[in-house]
């Protein structure tokens, strides 16, 4: 990984979370996870069978936006 962890490790890590935990972290904490940890959540979701909308889950609070993107949302938070 690009932060020096083992690819292996993390993904021993999360291979070992209950189904509970994992959604846990998709739905709620991947915030911040490095693009390889947000990979192997996936695959891990998606081994499970645990549904596509919480592999969205993880990319989307990883999502970067634009400045027009944050633009918009601001002015429709204000009409």
């Amino acid at each position: 990984m690009s932060n020096g962890l083992d690819t292996e490790q993390v993904r021993e890590y999360y291979k070992h979370l209950n189904n509970d935990e994992l959604m846990r972290i998709a739905l709620h904490d991947a915030a911040g996870l490095t693009p390889e940890a947000q990979q192997i959540v996936k695959q891990e979701i998606e081994a499970r069978n645990l549904g596509s909308a919480a592999v969205e889950a993880v990319r989307v609070q990883n999502k970067q936006h634009s400045q027009e993107e944050i633009d918009r949302y601001c002015a429709l938070a204000r009409g």
